[in-house]
C-alpha cells in the first residue's frame, strides 16, 4: 500500500490562504474597485460617481449612494515649473476610454443589492405577466409550412407559437 507523502511547503516558502494580490496592485482591499467611462453620454460616465446619487424605481423604493473617488497612481514629483506650464501631471489610473474609480465595500453592497432587487421585481414582474403579453402581441417571424414546389403554400405559423409563447 502506497501512501502519498505530504504536501508541505518547504522551509522559507511564506505561503498564505488568502491572495494578496492587492498588495501589489497598491489597491485597499477595503474598497471596491470599478473602471468607468470617461465618455459624459455614456451611462456610466465617471462624473456622476463623483457626487451622492439616489438610485432605485417606485417599485423597488429608493436609495443614496455615497460619491467614489477616482484612483490615482501616487504622487508624482515635477521638476522646476516652466512658465508655460499650466496643469500637473494627470495621474488617474485609466485604460483605454475608461477611469478606475473606487468605493467603500459597504457603499458598492448597497449598490450590487439594490440593483439585485430591482432586476427580481422586474423578472417577477415579466414572469407573472408573460402569458399575458405574448397572447396580445405577435412576436417572431411567419414561417411557412407549405411546398414550394406545389404551388400551394399552407397556412402561415408564427414562430412565437412554435417555441410555447416563449
Amino acid at each position: 500500500m502506497h501512501v502519498p507523502s505530504r504536501n508541505d511547503a518547504p522551509a522559507g516558502l511564506d505561503l498564505h490562504a488568502q491572495s494578496r494580490a492587492h498588495e501589489l496592485s497598491g489597491k485597499d482591499p477595503n474598497f471596491h474597485y470599478e473602471y468607468k467611462s470617461l465618455d459624459p453620454k455614456h451611462p456610466q460616465y465617471f462624473g456622476n460617481y463623483l457626487k451622492q446619487r439616489e438610485i432605485g424605481n417606485q417599485v423597488a423604493k429608493y436609495v443614496f449612494v455615497d460619491p467614489w473617488e477616482v484612483v490615482h497612481q501616487g504622487e508624482v514629483e515635477q521638476g522646476r515649473k516652466r512658465a508655460d506650464d499650466t496643469k500637473g501631471v494627470d495621474t488617474k489610473v485609466t485604460h483605454g476610454s475608461m477611469v478606475l474609480m473606487r468605493t467603500p465595500k459597504a457603499n458598492a453592497e448597497k449598490v450590487h443589492l439594490m440593483n439585485d432587487r430591482m432586476v427580481n421585481i422586474q423578472s417577477a414582474a415579466l414572469h407573472s405577466n408573460e402569458r399575458n403579453q405574448i397572447e396580445q402581441t405577435r412576436f417572431g417571424a411567419q414561417v411557412f409550412s407549405g411546398d414550394v414546389t406545389s404551388g400551394a403554400h399552407a397556412a402561415p405559423v408564427v414562430s412565437a407559437n412554435l417555441t410555447g409563447g416563449k
